[in-house]
């Protein structure tokens, strides 16, 4: 059977034919082929019944009570398995979305070191303790604190550094909390860093190279017990893409 609608007949033991109990039709696929006149076996063909639609026609009002009832039962019968069961006639089979791929390439970051952190020559205090500091910023050099000690005239610099690599690229930049500067002859200082910025962003457009530069800072105690002598140590400074 090629047509996608078949009628429904379902006749009821007792009463006269051509005389239905119910008649009607439903909406099907191309494959049911036969429904049979006297018993219909809705739970079969349930999942594939889209809509119902039916009359009582009674030859007698003898029983059309009953009749009625039979008629209401098995229309909600299909209608409930239908609501319950997909429906093969009307889904959608395939679908499909365009989506889209991207990429950004760039060239590697680069980091130059310009200049050492260099905090000179201090005085230490003969009574109590100074705090030295290197602006990060500025490079300029403080002694604060209760003790007595002194600044030297002397090189002093904050660390500086120069970040090549792709044009307006962010980056971050990331410095250890402190380090650890040991004596020529005896003793350890440890110095906090501070870094001028924690981000920064390359110059020029994508495309083509850009720069920018940063500086790092610290400050260490200088009690007046400190052994004297030359100090240094070292520290690395990371930069990476955003």
């Amino acid at each position: 059977m090629d047509g996608r609608t078949l009628d429904l007949r379902v006749s009821f033991r007792g009463w006269r034919t051509p005389q239905p109990g119910l008649s009607g039709s439903v909406r099907s696929t191309p494959d049911i082929a036969h429904l049979g006149k006297r018993t219909v076996p809705l739970a079969r063909y349930a999942r594939r019944v889209v809509s119902l639609s039916g009359s009582i026609t009674p030859s007698s009002t003898r029983r059309t009570t009953d009749i009625m009832k039979t008629a209401q039962f098995a229309v909600a019968g299909v209608v409930a398995l239908v609501a319950l069961s997909p429906m093969s006639a009307l889904a959608q089979s395939t679908a499909s979305a365009l989506t889209q791929g991207s990429a950004r390439i760039v060239q590697p970051i680069t980091l130059t070191k310009n200049s050492d952190l260099a905090f000179g020559t201090i005085v230490r205090a003969a009574t109590g303790t100074n705090t030295v500091t290197v602006d990060a910023t500025t490079g300029a050099r403080t002694l604060t604190g209760a003790g007595d000690g002194a600044a030297v005239t002397s090189t002093v610099t904050r660390a500086t550094y120069t970040v090549g690599g792709e044009g307006a690229q962010t980056f971050s930049i990331t410095v250890p909390a402190t380090f650890s500067m040991t004596g020529s002859a005896d003793g350890t200082i440890t110095v906090n860093l501070t870094s001028s910025a924690s981000t920064g962003t390359l110059s020029g457009t994508i495309g083509a190279a850009g720069s920018a530069t940063f500086g790092v800072g610290g400050d260490f105690s200088l009690p007046n017990t400190q052994a004297g002598g030359n100090y240094s140590g070292s520290f690395t400074a990371t930069v990476a893409y955003n």
